[in-house]
């Protein structure tokens, strides 16, 4: 399987879509980063918040972008590598690997490639523009004028404003991480929708992306249900509880996961 994963991974960065789509994350938070540097340019030191707080995750303006990426974050997600068994029928590589090794092994090691290339395309950009927002901004939170964040800016509602609050690196280790998940549970989604519907490559992502906004506009319509929205679930002002936010994750995996099992079961005379 080792093989077979590298081999993967590596068809995944040669592919154009991945490139397209890292340096496209990559160009978007480097320009959160400007953005921010030009909306506070000039202003005085009690009116900036300390590097973390600065960053696309939390400063009012930047986090508007991060939110545009979070809305079209299954699409985005999908592009990266989900469709590439399809892509592989087409071509006939298919064929030629599984006729060197079991389907099995191939099924799942194109699954962890489409996790993996996934998180690290969502994951090193956004670690980027932090790195670039602690760099550039202060260490301290100079808005509060010294005093500790949590005396006038804890807001429980919050799914981790206490680790803001506590450990602002952990925090945002933690809230990067978390997109960057969600992002790989959406393309396994799309992956494990491919298997099934082999047609075309555009459909798994279709169906993901139409799901995702059909089951927000669902949720938005049920008391208190703005605030247990898909679209701003992964976001680290998420007022989302535990409960809610852990079982979103947990059934896209299982999920994908009952997709994947099906096909397996059930394809065993394809091709």
């Amino acid at each position: 399987m080792g093989t077979l994963l590298k081999m993967e991974l590596l068809n995944c960065i040669n592919r154009k879509q991945f490139k397209i789509v890292f340096i496209g994350l990559f160009a978007i938070n480097t320009y959160a980063f400007i953005y921010t540097c030009f909306i506070v340019k000039g202003m005085g030191l009690s009116g900036l918040r300390s590097g973390y707080e600065m960053s696309i995750l939390l400063h009012p303006y930047s986090q508007a972008i991060l939110m545009t990426i979070i809305f079209m974050l299954p699409m985005i997600a999908n592009v990266i590598y989900s469709d590439s068994f399809i892509t592989d029928i087409k071509s006939g590589t298919y064929i030629f690997i599984t006729t060197r090794s079991s389907r099995t092994t191939y099924i799942i090691s194109k699954g962890l490639a489409v996790i993996i290339s996934t998180f690290v395309s969502f994951l090193i950009p956004l670690l980027f523009n932090i790195i670039l927002s602690n760099i550039t901004f202060p260490s301290i939170n100079y808005e509060t004028n010294g005093l500790p964040p949590y005396v006038i800016e804890y807001i429980p509602e919050e799914l981790f404003n206490w680790l803001r609050i506590g450990n602002p690196f952990l925090f945002s280790m933690t809230s990067v991480t978390i997109i960057a998940l969600f992002a790989s549970m959406y393309a396994l989604l799309g992956y494990s929708i491919s298997l099934n519907l082999r047609k075309n490559s555009l459909i798994p992502i279709a169906i993901v992306m139409l799901a995702y906004l059909v089951i927000d506009i669902f949720v938005s319509l049920l008391p208190n249900g703005l605030k247990f929205q898909l679209t701003i679930l992964p976001l680290p002002t998420s007022p989302a509880s535990p409960t809610y936010f852990f079982s979103a994750i947990i059934l896209i995996f299982i999920l994908s996961i009952s997709l994947i099992l099906r096909y397996l079961l059930h394809s065993r005379n394809e091709l």
